[in-house]
């Protein structure tokens, strides 16, 4: 007799429990609905290629770092950009997505050759205080370059340098291209001093 009615008991906590969670829980209220409804029109919106349009997308960015590896016959080539600061924007036009990226405090590294028979490469280092970098084409492009360039034992992408270069120079404009089989460095206005005791 006890144990029966500790069994309804029971079954009745329980039962109120399960309506207390549904009514509190799960029951959906006209206004959660509204609100709803609302998210899933304004995600819609997001989606389609009106809204980055009308509002592009912005983003700050501190401590940037690109690493593109990119094949030149045989050999994979590194490519690495730092930049202390950047501002990234990103636009829509049409079905086309394109991002723009203007970086600050510029430091790029770019093996231009390998030699795996040797094990040396040779390594152009650019600084910049200012440049930018479009997506999806993988183009950078620097004003009032700082340009080096190196030849490195090893066929690994450094990450400090302790020799000197063979070559230095100041160019007015750098482009970078990554895309494609042979990337592509270019140098406008450049005024460039071989030093006679480099290797």
């Amino acid at each position: 007799m006890l144990f029966g009615r500790a069994v309804i008991g029971s079954s009745i906590l329980i039962a109120s429990a399960a309506v207390a969670t549904f009514l509190l829980h799960v029951r959906t209220r006209p206004y959660d609905a509204s609100r709803y409804r609302k998210l899933v029109q304004e995600s819609a919106e997001l989606r389609s290629r009106r809204a980055l349009e009308r509002h592009p997308a912005h983003q700050m960015r501190a401590g940037v770092q690109k690493d593109i590896w990119a094949v030149d016959g045989t050999e994979r080539l590194h490519f690495r950009l730092n930049s202390g600061y950047s501002e990234l924007s990103i636009t829509q036009k049409k079905d086309k997505f394109e991002a723009v990226e203007e970086l600050q405090q510029i430091n790029c590294w770019i093996q231009e050759k390998i030699d795996p028979n040797t094990q040396m490469q040779q390594v152009r280092t650019l600084t910049a205080s200012e440049g930018t970098y479009y997506y999806p084409s993988h183009r950078f492009l620097a004003n009032a370059v700082h340009l080096g360039i190196y030849r490195l034992p090893g066929i690994e992408l450094p990450t400090s340098l302790t020799e000197k270069p063979f070559l230095i120079g100041v160019a007015r404009q750098a482009t970078f291209v990554a895309s494609g089989k042979n990337p592509t460095f270019t140098a406008y206005d450049i005024t460039a001093t071989l030093d006679p005791e480099s290797p």
